[in-house]
């Protein structure tokens, strides 16, 4: 017997294999040969087996075509009766009725196909030696995967159609059912049936977008991808005394901003970070563009402090992580923060850039753009990305915002957002990536020379940096200080109100609108000047041109901002906002859930070509009421259903026919089959996992 199920199944891999050849198909299938209840040999390998439900792992790419052979073999003349071939496809959803059977015979069966919910097949596999099941092509079932019950040639001469029910039953897979062998008034009702099912399914759900959703992994939906720009230090009105075409086709193609206001402290680390995450400085901990150790007075300027993990990860994840831990693909190119790692993780796709990298250079600007729209998005398929360039900070620090060099650079970057552009369309990305375009801070021109007053915190009488234990001055128009024990109120006093252009406050005092007070990072002495005036400690030492750092009410300290793409509306200029919304719009771009943030969506949302409000309230409402709707319909089609169900029994019943199903068990999805006049060992059962209440 064994030898003999072995030949039928190589008979059926040679069938299948010129059938393949014949419609030139690649895919892999898989063979399986159940005897009896019985497996015997099978390249997808059933999990479990209970109460004669077979679990199969279908083995290898999901997606391609798989072909079971079920065959059943008479225990009396050990001969194959008839046998099933299972297409596992996929195709759209296919309801279809469909008449088999030979010699004029003909019988009704009813399929239902819904797209894949789930990754394993559910069989039940049912033992019988009837012979009198139609035979069915097996090339159409590999294109529609529906279970159909067969008919050995030997047997040919009984028809399905005088069965009278003899062989029905029920099979789903992700949604599959099959009726076979129904009355008229049960076919339509099963018809109803498992459409109303197969919606509610596959029908609405709440939307990934509902930034809020409960839950740790939203469902994702399709969304656009996002890239994220930053220019250091490019002024709000920078673009006012140039002429940048791209900027103003950019402006007119999306949304432009008058001025963005970022956070104090307007330096590139911080403000940086509140891009990434949404919190203000006070809130996140990265306070300064230096990393520091009071007791051990070491410092590390900033290149170097891009790398010390425990400064970054300090509580506040950035979007790279939390995108990726529901389901995003993200990368990074040279933005600060990027080479830390966050609770163990890191951005996916990350480049930092070498210690004296050139910011300047044009040419290497536009290979980083290539890597990032050519490779990252294209090939890579990465959902989102924040891109970095150095300038035009640098040449601001250097020669000054109002300086000929920092215009010629104003001028470098609207070329590059010109190629960044071309390049999105050459890549054929324009209808799917989001571009947002700001700045950390601004830039403002230092006072220097008669008849200005410097600061130089050495010169202060009563002052004295004996009295310090460690100190963060020299670094623009903001300092910190940390006093030795017993020294807080001496020196407090003394650098309180001793030069007009310089601000003191002890960190709890600080103005609660500048948000930078809380953090224990922060030193007990807090100090920052006025614009255009630099903090020197012991004697000047500062001689840059441009500087930033100071208040961000200041108007030279605001950056600009473009956003461009199929979700922005066009040619829309739009009043100030400050950064640190900018995370939760970019969270609801990619339809992920925030972290705890201080920004708010409705602060940037009428950028948008549909308020988000108004989308998320009507898609709620929508998918609410068509599954209210359709699980009424449900309810009323699966009464009418279990009664045409019953009075058909009740028919069969009286004829005194062969097959009766159990009302009780068709109640939970459950459909038994038993043969009168046979040992239970030819029953034949199927039952349905319960999918609906995924």
């Amino acid at each position: 017997m064994a030898s003999e199920s072995r030949g039928v199944h190589d008979e059926l891999e040679e069938d299948e294999e010129e059938e393949e050849e014949e419609e030139g198909r690649s895919a892999e299938t898989a063979s399986l040969v159940i005897r009896c209840g019985q497996m015997s040999d099978s390249s997808v390998h059933p999990s479990r087996h209970r109460g004669g439900l077979w679990d199969l792992a279908y083995a290898g790419n999901r997606l391609a075509p798989a072909t079971l052979h079920i065959l059943s073999v008479s225990p009396t003349s050990h001969r194959p009766n008839w046998r099933t071939v299972l297409g596992l496809g996929v195709r759209p959803f296919e309801l279809s009725r469909e008449s088999t059977g030979e010699k004029g015979e003909t019988g009704r069966c009813f399929h239902m196909y819904v797209p894949h919910l789930v990754r394993r097949e559910f069989l039940l596999n049912g033992n019988t030696d009837d012979g009198e099941l139609p035979q069915v092509s097996r090339r159409r079932l590999v294109q529609c995967p529906v279970i159909q019950r067969g008919q050995s040639r030997q047997n040919r001469g009984s028809g399905f159609g005088q069965t009278g029910g003899r062989y029905s039953g029920l099979r789903m897979r992700s949604g599959l059912w099959e009726f076979c062998d129904l009355s008229d008034e049960m076919e339509m009702a099963a018809r109803w049936l498992c459409v109303l099912l197969w919606a509610l399914c596959v029908g609405p759900r709440p939307c990934a977008a509902a930034p809020f959703a409960a839950g740790p992994h939203p469902e994702r939906v399709p969304r656009n991808k996002l890239l994220l720009i930053s220019f250091d230090g490019f002024r709000w009105d920078y673009d006012q005394d140039v002429d940048t075409p791209h900027l103003d086709e950019m402006a007119k193609d999306g949304v432009k901003a008058r001025y963005v206001t970022p956070p104090f402290l307007t330096i590139t680390s911080p403000t940086h970070f509140t891009l990434l995450t949404g919190r203000y400085i006070e809130n996140h901990g990265v306070i300064h563009n230096m990393w520091f150790n009071t007791s051990t007075q070491e410092k590390k300027q900033y290149y170097m402090t891009q790398f010390v993990d425990s400064y970054w990860d300090n509580g506040s994840l950035p979007i790279w992580i939390t995108a990726q831990r529901q389901g995003r693909k993200a990368g990074s190119l040279h933005f600060p923060g990027t080479a830390a790692t966050y609770r163990g993780e890191t951005v996916g796709l990350k480049q930092v850039e070498p210690r004296f990298y050139d910011y300047s250079n044009e040419t290497e600007w536009r290979q980083n753009i290539d890597k990032v729209i050519g490779q990252w998005f294209r090939r890579r398929d990465l959902d989102f990305v924040s891109l970095y360039f150095g300038e035009p900070d640098k040449v601001g620090h250097k020669y000054g915002p109002d300086s000929p060099e920092r215009r010629e650079m104003v001028r470098q970057v609207d070329r590059t957002v010109g190629y960044i552009r071309d390049q999105i369309r050459h890549h054929g990305l324009a209808r799917r990536l989001n571009v947002i375009v700001t700045a950390d801070h601004g830039m403002t021109t230092v006072f220097r020379g008669p008849p200005v007053k410097e600061i130089v915190l050495s010169q202060i009488p009563g002052f004295s940096f004996r009295d310090v234990r460690f100190h963060l001055v020299d670094y623009g128009p903001t300092g910190m200080l940390l006093p030795k024990e017993g020294k807080l109120e001496k020196v407090y006093r003394a650098l309180k109100g001793a030069h007009p252009r310089l601000h003191v406050y002890k960190k709890e005092e600080m103005p609660a609108r500048l948000h930078y007070g809380k953090h224990p990072r922060l030193l007990p002495i807090v100090l920052f000047a006025d614009a255009g005036y630099v903090i020197n400690g012991l004697f000047p030492v500062q001689f840059n041109k441009g500087e930033h750092g100071f208040d961000n009410q200041v108007m030279d300290m605001k950056p600009f901002f473009r956003a461009v793409g199929p979700d922005f509306q066009q040619n829309l200029l739009v009043g100030p906002f400050e950064t640190v919304h900018v995370y939760p719009l970019m969270c609801h771009l990619l339809g992920i859930r925030p972290e705890v943030n201080d920004g708010h969506l409705d602060a940037t949302e009428h950028m948008l070509k549909k308020a988000v409000g108004e989308n998320e309230s009507q898609t709620a409402n929508t998918g609410s009421s068509i599954v209210v709707g359709l699980s009424a319909v449900t309810g009323f089609l699966l009464v009418v259903f279990i009664a045409a169900t019953s009075h058909t029994l009740y028919k069969r019943k009286s004829a005194k026919k062969r097959c009766t199903p159990s009302l009780t068990d068709m109640l939970p999805l459950l459909v038994k089959r038993k043969t009168a006049g046979k040992p239970v060992s030819e029953d034949f059962s199927l039952i349905v996992p319960p999918l609906l209440f995924r």
